[in-house]
């Protein structure tokens, strides 16, 4: 694609103007107050970002009797600039809100934990954080773009064939691997948008759902902490010896698709992975010793053992996976609000369903008889 065409309007343009110099090679920007955006710079724009708060003064709006015609933050002027932009001409155009005071959207959670269900509850693409790196958020406004950018101009809405070949080349699904049918009925189960699709600005219904249903939880692609888990191994292991042979190992399962550096974390196809590892062990993939033995003879005795027996990933009281993983029978099944169905069981250790009020209430009734006995 050529450069991001960004739109960012802040009550503080000047200043947001002066932080996107250094960028000026990489994205054509431009910068507006609210009360100056036009129909020329939506057209113009592939990206609008859009501040939360603002609080300068608005001569033309606060003048108005009408309420209709006053928004007062950038999610209410965020949703009529996207009703006009769905009535022009022009490619699907993504939307993001930033501001320094995400709590506001989030007042039970940190917000820099729950993007994805911000943005998922507000009809937006993403959410920022105005006290996050700038280079950073660039980043992803660039591989967010490039996603969108990708989008096909044309739907074979009523081609069931012609919709799954779409979105195993967006996903960039391994054509040749054994495993690529098994991986496709993977992302079958997740509910990937497909059926109501027939225009490219409704493409955006694909972006959203692998940044807000499948980036951030457990299901087709594989996480650096899963595979740790799943080989039984530290993750400080794991990453050391990922940069010392097995990501050339892993290679062949590593997830090219759309968004993959979004949020510059390594993915690996689930079913890639284990087909990877069968192969390796020759047929013994589920034995742990071998595993480790033939994986270490790769990356140079690198991996580090868990002395657990059944590790799993814990949600802490944020819902955020812990950095260690417990034992499985420390632990018990929770089932967050937005947790997707068709994502891998969520669990949260039980000494901190003991230690907090919002994990207790989300354990499922099968484990509640476990926490009465512990605590009895």
């Amino acid at each position: 694609m050529d450069q991001v065409k960004l739109l960012i309007i802040d009550d503080q343009a000047d200043d947001e103007k002066a932080k996107l110099t250094a960028w000026s090679g990489r994205v054509d920007f431009r910068v507006r107050y609210p009360w100056d955006v036009s129909e020329n710079d939506l057209i113009f724009a592939n990206v609008v970002v859009v501040d939360y708060r603002l609080d300068q003064i608005w001569e033309a709006r606060d003048a108005l009797e009408q309420i209709a015609l006053k928004p007062r933050n950038g999610l209410a002027l965020a949703s009529v600039l996207r009703s006009q932009e769905r009535i022009m001409d022009g490619g699907p155009t993504a939307f993001l809100l930033r501001s320094a005071h995400l709590g506001d959207l989030s007042p039970e959670f940190p917000p820099e934990s729950r993007l994805h269900v911000i943005a998922h509850q507000n009809n937006l693409e993403w959410v920022l954080s105005k006290n996050g790196d700038v280079n950073e958020q660039m980043n992803q406004i660039i591989c967010l773009a490039k996603a969108v950018d990708a989008l096909p101009d044309n739907w074979p809405h009523v081609d069931a064939a012609g919709m799954k070949e779409l979105l195993r080349g967006w996903l960039n699904v391994p054509a040749n691997e054994r495993w690529s049918d098994l991986a496709w009925q993977d992302i079958e189960e997740c509910h990937p948008p497909l059926h109501e699709l027939s225009t490219s600005k409704q493409g955006l219904r694909l972006i959203r759902w692998i940044l807000h249903r499948i980036l951030p939880y457990p299901c087709f692609l594989m996480t650096i902490n899963r595979l740790a888990v799943r080989l039984k191994v530290t993750e400080e292991s794991l990453k050391a010896a990922v940069e010392d042979g097995l990501a050339e190992c892993f290679a062949a399962g590593a997830y090219m698709g759309a968004l993959n550096q979004f949020d510059r974390r390594a993915r690996w196809w689930g079913r890639g992975i284990e087909s990877i590892l069968w192969d390796l062990t020759d047929g013994q993939s589920f034995n742990v010793s071998r595993t480790l033995e033939v994986l270490n003879s790769i990356c140079g005795q690198k991996l580090v053992p868990l002395v657990m027996s059944q590790p799993i990933l814990c949600l802490d009281k944020e819902y955020q996976f812990r950095d260690q993983p417990c034992e499985l029978l420390e632990a018990v099944q929770v089932q967050p609000d937005d947790w997707p169905a068709y994502a891998e069981q969520a669990w949260a250790s039980i000494a901190d369903v003991h230690a907090d009020e919002r994990l207790r209430a989300i354990v499922v009734s099968s484990d509640r008889e476990r926490i009465q006995e512990e605590e009895a």
